[in-house]
């Protein structure tokens, strides 16, 4: 890993000029739809990172990626994924309304251009417009600062923030997200009795490796190098975490390279959630994405099917040398459940894995805090 960055050495400037790019783009976009009739949504992407990729549709009056309201999937569809040189590959239906290539199937290639062919049962033909896949620069470095926010509760938190080295001469544009695992030791939990008289919790064990994910699936963070071109972008906002316990924290940052059409896109979905006027200043059916309908092209569907270069970095944030006491979390003993032995992983896409996650340490090494106060 790179030595951490120091922000004490960033230039003023591109502190200013970085926070004016991105500012206001990490709110998590949920609005709620007033259109009675479903419609189409529809969320894929493909990066130059091996795949599976996958493709999720639905019918829903909600949009976010993630939302629980989102509950009318699509299990009987052609879904197919395409490039600009004739090759192609139908996904398979997994869960949840998710369809997937295959592990060694088509992958995303820097230069190409991907899109989406759909076949529903009801006959309907949906496709979306080509996106170029965009190469994209390295995460240069990682680090997080600690903020103390002392009350009744709480002790303080970590900010998160990344930063790259962005190429000369070019219009880029990115799109940051990031995901926190952590190893399960018990892969079911449940509980037994009443607020009043206290609960007896029951637990049992993992049969193999099994971890749970964190992230924010409604969360736009976008930006592009307009003002930066050439520059490093600085403090980019990944994330905060709670200084709830000693125990490392791991974070795995990923940074695409987005189309000027995503970017726009994007744009438009985190500008839903800052405008001044309210909530919604303007109803957000009125968000485009790149698909249509074949046949009917006035028809409304909603989405984006995207394809990005892909590039990730993993740090494990140690939460001591603070000088504060942390809030710890409330947790009763687990009593094992010997019952059924012990049980496999299920896997649950963005929740749960059983595949150990790239960069990860059974004994890491950390990388310090920054104090900011």
């Amino acid at each position: 890993m790179l030595e951490r960055f120091s922000p004490g050495k960033v230039n003023a400037k591109w502190k200013l000029l970085s926070l004016l790019l991105l500012v206001g783009c990490i709110t998590p976009f949920d609005p709620e739809l007033t259109d009675e009739n479903p419609k189409l949504t529809v969320e894929g992407l493909i990066t130059d990172q091996p795949g599976p990729y996958r493709v999720k549709l639905s019918y829903s009056t909600t949009y976010t990626s993630g939302n629980a309201k989102s509950d009318f999937t699509i299990y009987d569809a052609k879904v197919i994924i395409k490039d600009d040189a004739g090759n192609e590959e139908q996904l398979t239906y997994t869960a949840g309304g998710a369809y997937e290539t295959k592990a060694d199937g088509i992958r995303g290639e820097v230069g190409r251009s991907y899109s989406v062919r759909i076949e529903l049962a009801n006959g309907k033909n949906y496709e979306s417009k080509p996106d170029y896949l965009a190469a994209v620069p390295e995460i240069d470095t990682m680090y997080a600062e600690y903020r103390d926010i002392s009350g009744e509760f709480l002790q303080g938190e970590f900010d998160v923030f990344v930063e790259t080295k962005d190429p000369e001469n070019e219009e880029n544009y990115y799109l940051w997200r990031w995901n926190n695992y952590e190893r399960l030791d018990y892969c079911r939990i449940w509980r037994i009795g009443a607020p009043d008289a206290g609960y007896i919790t029951f637990g049992t064990y993992c049969c193999s490796r099994c971890f749970g994910i964190t992230n924010c699936p409604g969360c736009v963070n976008v930006g592009s190098d307009k003002l930066l071109d050439g520059n490093t972008i600085a403090r980019v906002p990944l994330l905060t975490f709670p200084y709830d316990d000693r125990l490392p924290y791991f974070v795995e940052a990923e940074q695409y390279a987005l189309s000027r059409a995503a970017y726009e896109y994007w744009q438009k979905v985190a500008q839903l959630t800052t405008n001044s006027g309210g909530v919604f200043d303007r109803p957000p059916i009125t968000i485009k994405g790149n698909l249509f309908n074949v046949n009917d092209p006035e028809e409304r569907v909603h989405g984006f099917f995207g394809a990005s270069g892909l590039k990730m970095k993993s740090v494990y944030f140690s939460r001591s040398g603070i000088s504060d006491n942390p809030y710890r979390k409330l947790s009763s003993e687990i009593i094992l459940d010997m019952r059924f032995g012990c049980l496999e992983c299920q896997e649950v896409a963005g929740v749960r894995t059983g595949v150990t996650p790239a960069h990860w340490e059974d004994a890491p090494t950390y990388y310090p805090v920054v104090s900011s106060n």
